[in-house]
Parts: C-alpha cells; structure tokens; sequence
C-alpha cells in the first residue's frame, strides 16, 4: 500500500533501484505483469473470500447454533461486512473498476463447470456499483456492528463503519461532503482523543511497543513473540536491531518531505515519521546518516488503518467544501496544536483552505 501511495506521492522513493517491480510502480509504469502488482492483486481477493466466509454463511450458522445470539450476529456480520468493504475499496483506488466477489462458489465439476466460471471469475463491477455496495454494508454495519472498545482497537466496531464511509463519501465516485461531515462527527462522538504527544502512537519501550491508544480507530496489534515482519521493509526492529539490516529498505523518505517539515518548523512528526541511522548502502542518503521511515519501529508494532488525526482533516475537508471555513480550520488547528504548531488563520478562499488541509493531511499522514 506504501509503495503505490507514499513513492508515488513523492513522500518517498521505492528502495532500491535494482528492483524493478518497485521502481515500475514509484515511476506509474507498472503493468499487469508486475510482480507486486499480481501479488497485492491476489492479497486482496484473499482478504475478501476470507470476509464472505462469515458473511456468505453466518446465516446458515445461525440456524445451525441455537445458543448465538442476535447480538453475537450481528457483530460477527458487521465485522465480515467491515473486512470485505475495506479490501474492495483499496482495490477501486488501485485499479477502478474491480471484480466483487458475492459467493462462495460451489465445487467445479465438468457438468457445472459453464455455470459457475463467472462466480469464481466474476467480470468487473463499474467503480460506482462497487461503491454503492459497500454504503449500503458498510451503513449496516454503522447500526449493527459492536459498539466502541476503547481497551481493544482490532475491532471492527460502528466507529470504523463510519468512518470508512467518510472515506468513501470523500472520493469522487460517491462524493457528499454533507455525508463525510456527518459520518466524522459519528466518530467524534464515541470518546476518541487526540494522543497528547504524536510520537506516543508508535513508541515502545524495552519491554513492549505502544498499542491500543486513545485515538487509534482500528489498529492491527501484535506481540514480541508474535510479531509482525513489516518493520523488515522500512528499517529495524528496536528488539533485535541487527536482524535483516543488511539489504536496503523500502519506503525511504524523500527530501521533498524533510523540507516540507523543516519549512513548517514542524519537528514534532518530523521525528515521529523519519529516524536517521547508519547503513551499508547510501543509495539516497549518505551511508553514515540515512533516512527511514519511523512508524513501524519493532515487530510488536501496531498498523494503525485508522486513527482520530485522519477523521479531523477528512472532516475539515468536508467543512471547507461545503462553505464553512471557520468550521475547517478549527479542526486543523486541533490538529496543528497536538503538533506544538501555531495555529493557522481562516483562510479567504476554499481554495486556499483546501491547500491548507491538504499540506496538513501530508504532514500528519505521511507513511500511513
């Protein structure tokens, strides 16, 4: 996901310049043939035929188990409904229009075989039916899923359903910015905070990293012992920082970002998103002091996929884009605050308030 958004944003440049899946995508000449293209292609028809076996087959199970409850539905629907609508989504932003998986295709025999072809190979659906699909899963999971657990954020709970609509309702196809403001203030209003100190979302400690903090929205968690293999990609584990740090990284930041957070004075996230270390090759920077990306710092890193800093700029947007502009500068400046910036005026135009959020979303965003 890092490799088609931050390299091709310019946050960062793809690693190194020997790998050519890599550098096809940074430079927007990948084709279908791209090796890391089939690769998340497949990731993500995998999570979601992963989702439908709860969501194609919980009724079945209901009917089978008496003792579950209408409740424990419920939440175990909504949270298959979240999972499938948050791979297909990330497909339609990659490629447009994509194949949505409905079923579990039955067993080919050669007498079904011209049956169900198309359930196993369904034809892409255009970009606005997939998006309509998922407001109306996603809009039942906002009334169906579990509620808020500020103890436990690898949940799929209402707050996410809302919140992905906000995403969803912010992208051209589906575009309402009423809607985006409306599903922002739904998750505003379920006792999330912004953390006091940016860097706190990814800190650890000698013993565990941070998780489960009070603005996180949903999060992947995991352990020291089961860890996850991620930080391999962007520098190293602080647990055992000499594992697999012989080979250069991915993600590595550009100097287009420092500058943008050397111009705003902004050393707060400069230092939660980048860390300068030695290494064997100096392809980007010098070998002595190399840049690398700082948000997945050990193995028992959580990956945030949602947190309470994206819902204020998303809201700000909406704000800005439907006139209020007092109203989305507040919401930047909460934002600026936490970072130790001053605050911004209100802007005179949309226009400008718009480059306003969209530097921010840049600079409280980078490498998520």
């Amino acid at each position: 996901g890092m490799v088609f958004a931050e390299c091709r944003a310019d946050n960062a440049y793809g690693g190194n310049p020997g790998t050519g899946e890599l550098m096809a995508i940074e430079a927007n000449k990948q084709d279908g043939d791209n090796k890391n293209v089939k690769r998340d292609w497949n990731y993500y028809q995998e999570a979601v035929g992963y989702a439908n076996q709860i969501v194609c087959n919980i009724d079945r199970i209901k009917e089978a188990d008496p003792s579950m409850t209408e409740m424990q539905y419920k939440h175990w629907k909504s949270q298959g409904l979240c999972m499938k609508a948050y791979a297909l989504y990330q497909m339609s932003l990659i490629w447009g229009d994509i194949p949505v998986q409905n079923s579990i295709p039955p067993a080919i025999t050669a007498e079904n075989v011209e049956e169900v072809y198309f359930e196993y190979f369904p034809p892409r659906t255009a970009k606005d039916d997939v998006y309509q699909q998922l407001i109306d899963e996603l809009t039942w999971a906002t009334q169906n899923g579990p509620e808020v657990d500020h103890s436990n954020k690898y949940l799929l709970s209402k707050a996410f359903a809302h919140g992905m609509l906000a995403r969803i309702y912010a992208e051209a196809t589906a575009r309402d910015w009423n809607k985006v403001a409306q599903h922002c203030a739904a998750v505003e209003g379920m006792g999330y905070k912004l953390v006091d100190d940016y860097g706190q979302m990814w800190a650890y400690d000698e013993t565990d990293a941070v998780r489960n903090t009070k603005e996180s929205i949903f999060e992947i968690t995991w352990s020291k012992s089961s860890g996850n293999w991620v930080w391999m990609m962007f520098h190293r584990n602080a647990y055992n920082p000499n594992d697999s740090y012989s080979w250069i990284k991915w993600i590595t930041p550009s100097r287009d970002l420092i500058a943008a957070y050397d111009a705003e004075g902004d050393t707060e996230r400069k230092n939660g998103c980048i860390v300068y270390d030695e290494a064997i090759w100096s392809n980007y920077y010098p070998g002595d002091a190399y840049a690398f990306m700082h948000k997945v710092p050990t193995n028992a890193t959580s990956i945030i996929l949602m947190r309470l800093g994206e819902i204020y700029l998303l809201h700000a947007e909406a704000l800005a884009m439907t006139g209020d502009l007092a109203g989305a500068t507040t919401y930047v400046n909460k934002i600026r605050e936490r970072a130790g910036l001053k605050a911004v005026a209100t802007p005179s135009s949309q226009e400008a308030a718009i480059d306003v959020i969209l530097k921010e979303r840049r600079l409280e965003l980078a490498f998520e």
